[in-house]
């Protein structure tokens, strides 16, 4: 049995509800294919949930127990099997729609880009390149944690690991996946100077394309060039606005991944999705465009 987006987060707000009856917070981190499906939309179904609970062990236990009855899920669709795989020192994010109250609930954690990237690359096994999860995971997340080659990957892997952890199979399948990612951003980056040579042409186009067109052409006017520009925020005042026209967020998630140089990968496609998302539970005004002081990892429109 595989578990979608949408039946993991009703799980997950399942236990949120019995614990803000019971009165408990439960820290729970998630990692894995259910961290890409919820926080980044790279997955759309895993056969279980790869979680660590820190706090309530035994509340959690019989939660599971009971929703994987109601639900008619295997009584392991949330489990600590992933343990082995947890750095000492991790990199978390506090996910917006759980983050509990002082009545308790459910406290959601999930691996920021670059610390879910060295965590794949630790699980990676040979028969993910004969069509396991793990390469593609690998190559989607090196867009996502901004990591540019095979010495930057294997940095990545020993910021959270020893080396002496770090299995020879390890190096050599990143510097294979590596390889693969370079030949896919090669042929990426002549679409990316497509569409900045497109920019100007969008302001004739459509609808949501116009509105992001504009946004494009003011946000280059204040950083000086495509290159400084802040793309995330290009996205999200285009969001805002087209969704106040009442364009749906199909139709803007198809534009912007259409046009936008900052969303030629599938990477960078399903996390401007994820932003719409964000977007909708905590709707942000558009603000003004200046030259970024820090990259916003699946947003780069240099790649």
């Amino acid at each position: 049995m595989m578990l979608d987006k949408a039946a993991i987060l009703r799980g997950l707000r399942k236990i949120d509800a019995r614990a803000k009856a019971a009165g408990m917070v439960v820290d729970l981190s998630v990692y894995g294919g259910a961290a890409l499906a919820l926080a980044f939309n790279l997955r759309e179904t895993t056969r279980d949930v790869d979680a660590v609970v820190r706090g309530a062990p035994d509340f959690l236990r019989a939660a599971v127990a009971d929703i994987a009855r109601e639900e008619g899920w295997p009584p392991a669709w949330l489990n600590d099997g992933v343990k082995g795989f947890v750095a000492e020192r991790e990199k978390m994010e506090l996910m917006e729609a759980f983050q509990s109250g002082a009545g308790g609930g459910l406290r959601l954690y999930t691996p920021a880009p670059e610390y879910l990237f060295a965590m794949k690359c630790m699980a990676m096994r040979a028969m993910d390149f004969e069509g396991g999860h793990d390469v593609a995971d690998i190559d989607a997340l090196a867009d996502l944690a901004d990591v540019r080659d095979v010495e930057s990957a294997l940095s990545l892997v020993e910021a959270f690991y020893p080396a002496s952890r770090i299995p020879p199979k390890v190096r050599f399948g990143v510097e294979e996946i590596m390889e693969r990612v370079a030949a896919r951003r090669e042929l990426e980056q002549a679409e990316r100077a497509r569409r900045r040579a497109a920019l100007p042409d969008l302001q004739r186009a459509g609808e949501v394309a116009a509105v992001f067109g504009r946004r494009a052409d003011e946000a280059i006017r204040t950083a000086g060039r495509a290159g400084e520009v802040d793309w995330l925020a290009v996205a999200r005042a285009t969001i805002a606005e087209s969704l106040k026209a009442g364009r749906t967020t199909q139709e803007i998630a198809d534009a912007l991944c259409r046009h936008s140089p900052a969303a030629v990968s599938p990477a960078h496609q399903a996390a401007l999705r994820a932003e719409i998302e964000r977007h909708l539970a905590r709707p942000q005004p558009p603000g003004a465009f200046q030259a970024r002081p820090k990259r916003r990892p699946g947003f780069d429109p240099m790649g």
